[in-house]
């Protein structure tokens, strides 16, 4: 302790100051410090129960997508064919590839067949990038020209040889479905080179417009007594849609080129 007047170090229980003689009696001593608390070793942190599943060497949760083959794994990814989860054991560069197939898939390519716009496929291609080119040719040589003055007048007027009150409606009941095959078409065309799982499917539905468009026009014409139904034409456009139809929709429905090929969701 010290003492009160010159502050200078006294020994404890001393009733004098030995420098200045002071009473330092009544001086308290200095509170005797506490024992600074031990710390008691932090629990071990348990990791809960999974169901059943092993908490693997990541230490993953049940909320963790793992992969079916190597459940102590997380997933890297899903296979772009099936949707199957898999990890860096089934696919060691996962982590650095934007897509990816599981080890199943792989091995099914090797004994499932051909894949790729190849083959046989070829002969829908080529025609799926004709058909916006003869649709567009439909549209300029043929249609577009009707609306031309002098041809509008000529549809028009009552007074005129060509009149007939459906004409106009009848043209622009062609352009409409003209265009809208076309802008059809061209959205086909785009899944097409993108392979596309839904492919199989637009296409059979391309077909059988195609089929479908010329039948109605022509009977809504012979309906309405307008002249300029070339039957013949017509026959032969129907027959030649027809063959298409029969061979292609069971192509896309059976090819195991196409089953391998439009696999992108």
């Amino acid at each position: 302790m010290k003492c009160p007047r010159c502050e200078r170090p006294v020994d404890l229980g001393a009733a004098i100051c030995p420098a200045c003689l002071a009473d330092v009696s009544e001086v308290p001593s200095a509170p005797s410090r506490a024992p600074a608390p031990v710390a008691e070793p932090a629990a071990e942190l348990v990791a809960p129960p999974t169901d059943g599943v092993p908490a693997g060497p990541l230490g993953l949760d049940a909320n963790v997508a793992r992969c079916p083959e190597h459940p102590d794994y997380p997933a890297a990814g899903a296979c772009e064919r099936c949707g199957k989860f898999f990890c860096i054991r089934c696919v060691p560069d996962a982590l650095e590839r934007t897509s990816a197939r599981c080890p199943a898939c792989r091995d099914r390519e090797k004994t499932d067949g051909p894949r790729g716009i190849g083959g046989w496929l070829i002969l829908p291609a080529i025609g799926l990038v004709l058909l916006p080119v003869r649709l567009v040719k439909v549209l300029l040589a043929d249609l577009l020209p009707a609306f031309a003055p002098e041809t509008i007048d000529a549809l028009t007027n009552p007074s005129s040889p060509a009149y007939h009150p459906l004409y106009v409606p009848m043209v622009l009941f062609e352009v409409v479905v003209n265009c809208a095959l076309l802008v059809f078409a061209l959205f086909v065309l785009v899944r097409f080179f993108q392979k596309k799982r839904s492919v199989p499917r637009l296409m059979i539905v391309l077909y059988t417009v195609t089929l479908v468009i010329p039948l109605v026009d022509a009977g809504l014409v012979a309906a309405a007594g307008l002249p300029g139904v070339d039957w013949g034409t017509q026959v032969r456009e129907t027959g030649r849609s027809l063959v298409v139809v029969w061979i292609w929709v069971p192509y896309f429905l059976t090819s195991k080129r196409v089953r391998n090929t439009f696999v992108v969701p």
